[in-house]
Parts: C-alpha cells; sequence; structure tokens
C-alpha cells in the first residue's frame, strides 16, 4: 500500500491476506480496474482448441439428475482439456497477452507480451537478492511506464510491521517516492510485492495526470498524508485535541526546491509530466485511482481491504504471480459455467 513517511498502509501480511482475499470471491482471474486497449488487444477468454475423438456418451438418466447433454458433454471434455494444460503448464498466447496488459495497462502484442512473460520468469532464477531485486526493480518500472518518476528502491524494510491494525509487507511512499521491501523474502512473493507497490506509483501518477488542477490533486495527497501520520500519533497515545495540535505544525510544501525544512509533496510536473484528456486509454481509470485514493481506509481492515486503489494493486501482484507461474486459472470458469447449464435445464 502507499506508505506516506513513517506510515505503513500496505496490505497486512500481503501474501496470505491476498491468498485468503481471493479463496472466497474468483480465485482465479480478479478483476483489475482496467482501461479499453487499442485494436491490438485481445479477448480475455480462455480458447483453447482440441480436437474430440468421440462425443461422451449421454447418460440415460441425465433428464433425472437436471445436468444437460451439453454440460455433461462439456463436464467431460472439459477436465480432459483442463488435464492437459495442467500438465503441460501452457497459457493461450491471448491469455499472456490480456494478462500483461491488464498489470501494466500499456498496449502490447502477443509476442512483446510472452517476452514480458519470460523474462520475468528468467528474474525469478536470479539467485542473488540484490542483483535479483534490482532487475526486477529496473524492469517492472521501464513495464509500467515509470521511468520519468525518480522512485528509488530500499531493500531494507521490515516484513509485519504494524501500524493500527494493519501488518506491512513492503510499501510505496508517495513523498520519498521510494519503493521499500525486505529481501529476506521469498523472491516470488517480492515479485508479487513490488508488482503491487509500483502499480499503487502508477495510481498515484494518473491521479496527478487526470486531476483538474494542482489543489485537486495535492489536495487530497495532502489529506492522505495528515491521514497517516495523525494514525501514528494515535498509536503512540496522543489524545485528539495533542494530535490536531501536532498536524497544525505541519508545513507541507508542493514543490522539489530541495529545502529540507518540513515536507514536501513532489510535484509531477517537475519531472516533465503533462496532465491527460478523455482520449487516453487510461483515462477512466486514472479518474478512478484519484476518487479512491481520497479515501483513507487504513484504520480499518475490511475497508482497507475493500478500497478500489488496493484492490486494484493486489490483482496486479496476483495477475503476475499466475502469469510467471503459468498458471491458467480455468477450472473455476469452467466450473461456473457448468453450474449455469444446470440451472437452465431447472
Amino acid at each position: 500500500m502507499i506508505y506516506p513517511i513513517n506510515y505503513s498502509g500496505y496490505a497486512a501480511n500481503a501474501q496470505n491476506q491476498r491468498l485468503r482475499a481471493f479463496r472466497g470471491s474468483n480465485p482465479i482471474e480478479p478483476s483489475v480496474i482496467q482501461p479499453s486497449f487499442k485494436a491490438s488487444q485481445t479477448p480475455s477468454q480462455d480458447v483453447v482448441q482440441i480436437s474430440a475423438g468421440a462425443k461422451i456418451k449421454e447418460s440415460s438418466n441425465s433428464e433425472q439428475t437436471g445436468m444437460s447433454t451439453g454440460a455433461k458433454w462439456a463436464l467431460g471434455l472439459g477436465a480432459t482439456v483442463l488435464a492437459g494444460i495442467a500438465a503441460h503448464k501452457f497459457i493461450p498466447p491471448m491469455r499472456v497477452q490480456s494478462r500483461v496488459q491488464r498489470i501494466f495497462l500499456e498496449d502490447f502484442t502477443k509476442e512483446e507480451a510472452k517476452a514480458i512473460q519470460k523474462k520475468y520468469q528468467d528474474i525469478l532464477k536470479i539467485t542473488d537478492k540484490d542483483e535479483f531485486l534490482d532487475k526486477l526493480f529496473t524492469e517492472l518500472k521501464k513495464d509500467y511506464k515509470l521511468d520519468d518518476v525518480p522512485i528509488k528502491l530500499n531493500k531494507n524494510g521490515k516484513y509485519g510491521e504494524k501500524v493500527g491494525t494493519i501488518e506491512a509487507a513492503a510499501r510505496y511512499d508517495f513523498v520519498s517516492l521510494d519503493v521499500t521491501v525486505d529481501k529476506s523474502r521469498p523472491c516470488q512473493e517480492l515479485l508479487d510485492s513490488m508488482c503491487h507497490e509500483l502499480r499503487h506509483a502508477k495510481q498515484i501518477l494518473f491521479a496527478y495526470k487526470t486531476s483538474a488542477n494542482d489543489k485537486e490533486y495535492f489536495d487530497m495527497l495532502i489529506e492522505k498524508y495528515k491521514n497517516g501520520y495523525r494514525s501514528i500519533l494515535k498509536e503512540k497515545g496522543l489524545s485528539d485535541k495533542e494530535i490536531e495540535k501536532e498536524l497544525s505544525r505541519i508545513e507541507i510544501r508542493t514543490d522539489n526546491t530541495g529545502n529540507t525544512s518540513g515536507s514536501s509533496i513532489p510535484n509531477y510536473a517537475d519531472f516533465g509530466i503533462k496532465r491527460i484528456d478523455s482520449s487516453d486509454k487510461n483515462y477512466e481509470w486514472g479518474k478512478k485511482m484519484l476518487k479512491s485514493l481520497k479515501i483513507f481506509a487504513n484504520e480499518n481492515r475490511d475497508t482497507y481491504y475493500r478500497a478500489p486503489y488496493e484492490v486494484d494493486a493486489s490483482n496486479a501482484g496476483h495477475l503476475m504471480s499466475r502469469m510467471t507461474n503459468n498458471k491458467l486459472g480455468l477450472m473455476q470458469k469452467f466450473n461456473d459455467w457448468i453450474r449455469k447449464q444446470n440451472e437452465l435445464v431447472r
């Protein structure tokens, strides 16, 4: 999660919490808030071409069981398909393309997407943690189109750091512009976490790009910063009156003058970044993120995990994990389809 100064707002116990969140809903293909892509985008449905030697024999009591003939045929055929896919760990190229586009919110051809998938699979093979993190950070920044934002990598984070009811696994600081991770964690988990945190970086970048003016953008971040600091002071046991007095002393500038007194929230205009209009494919997504980021959800665990910006970032990390592990995720969709077929004939 987004981590202003000393405030940890990232997903509590990230890996376990994400897995827990997806078990109860759709563990297969989480719905990342996404824009519409250009003509190069292909449908995200699973498309697998096969040839069946013979139609599965129809059961004489199909009417009694309530399952349609088509559903029974698909059940046997689908099981065969899924078993074959699982054995070969094959993901159709259009599914890889869809996932890569949904993670990074950029256009990629099928060939480019396959190359990106292989790149991250190869990065996961790097055994030296520092080399692994440096390479991962560089490539994620590039694929997220964040090279113009001077984000830094901090490898000295503490996994499980608590702030209020939230435990931190990694964090993105929108003030100092850095991603902090605990390099002692497993590489696959670090890939998920860094993909998650840099998605937050892209969210804040597009919150700026789609904001009406500097005031709307900075008012949002200043309020988020103060709420984060308020949470820290509350944890230290200060009274509400003491907290508000302390917050009133905070000087928050919106420039990059280099002056070290007070706290300065970076202005993306200083990095040559311009605002966009509705013609940009990510405009609507950016507006959703701007609205979502105004929500301070970190004092309540349930609210936190439902916040659109957190769901969006968690799903991006989840998609990256599935893609690099060659997990297609068809079974739940197939089961849902069979259930619907049964309902139609009842």
